[in-house]
């Protein structure tokens, strides 16, 4: 598995453990550029977490800044990992 996150991820107090799932199974997917494209279903299956959940998860760690969401039509969208995130509160 490969690591896109400092280990501050535990300390923001922002994510619950869901969005710290949710970041561990796009970081399983992410190539060297940390760009990665799983399905809400893959990312469903491998976090344990209901599908109805995904969305919303991912909309949440896209407004703390640990990712970007690339959309794409007809396709699953991209998210590309970023180090770093806005200032932990």
């Amino acid at each position: 598995m490969k690591a896109f996150f400092e280990t501050d991820i535990l300390l923001d107090n922002r994510l619950g453990k869901n969005d710290i799932k949710v970041l561990l199974v796009l970081s399983a997917h992410a190539n060297q550029q940390g760009i990665c494209w799983p399905s809400r279903n893959r990312i469903a299956e491998m976090s344990g977490i209901h599908i109805g959940n995904i969305t919303n998860i991912l909309n949440r760690i896209r407004d703390y800044g640990y990712i970007e969401i690339q959309p794409s039509s007809g396709h699953s969208n991209r998210y590309k990992m970023l180090m770093n995130s806005d200032s932990n509160e």
